[in-house]
């Protein structure tokens, strides 16, 4: 009765089709924003794109924000999708729902599908560095507190 879902590691991927689709047909610059999941590429208006990162219980609050002049942004939450209490992702080593101490891991990456699985990595390991220097994670738990690791420049909400 189990069945894996790569629709996350895919909705990072067809982030990164449409943003390089929409660049091709003469677009400067775009964001492209799949179920809360981004991809930013070309100019960004202001240099940068304000990007503000969801608290895991409270989707209209931010926790963070982070000026963003191209890349991708994913989250994997426990907070929505579950296997009924259980969180939907599954810890490898033992295959069981993964309990972790945050209820969201957020990632910066190069690219929208890469993002996706370092989002996916980091909500199960709580970092992604050893995958990958260049990106960046912020952990959220159920209070909207958060732990930042990585080069990106997050910033408290305001």
């Amino acid at each position: 009765g189990v069945r894996l879902d790569a629709g996350g590691i895919g909705k990072g991927l067809a982030g990164d089709i449409v943003a390089a689709e929409l660049l091709a047909a003469g677009a400067e610059g775009v964001l492209v924003s799949l179920g809360g999941d981004l991809v930013c590429a070309g100019d960004a208006p202001g240099g940068a794109w304000a990007i503000h990162v969801e608290h895991p219980l409270e989707p209209a609050t931010p926790i963070a924000r982070l000026p963003l002049e191209a890349g991708a942004v994913a989250t994997t939450s426990a907070a929505r999708r579950r296997f009924g209490v259980e969180p939907h992702l599954l810890d490898p080593r033992d295959g069981l729902p993964a309990q972790r101490p945050w209820l969201s891991a957020t990632v910066v990456a190069g690219a929208g599908w890469w993002a996706e699985a370092l989002a996916k990595a980091a909500y199960l390991d709580g970092s992604v560095a050893a995958l990958d220097p260049g990106a960046s994670t912020l952990l959220a738990d159920a209070g909207g507190r958060t732990i930042a690791a990585g080069a990106a420049p997050w910033r408290a909400a305001a």
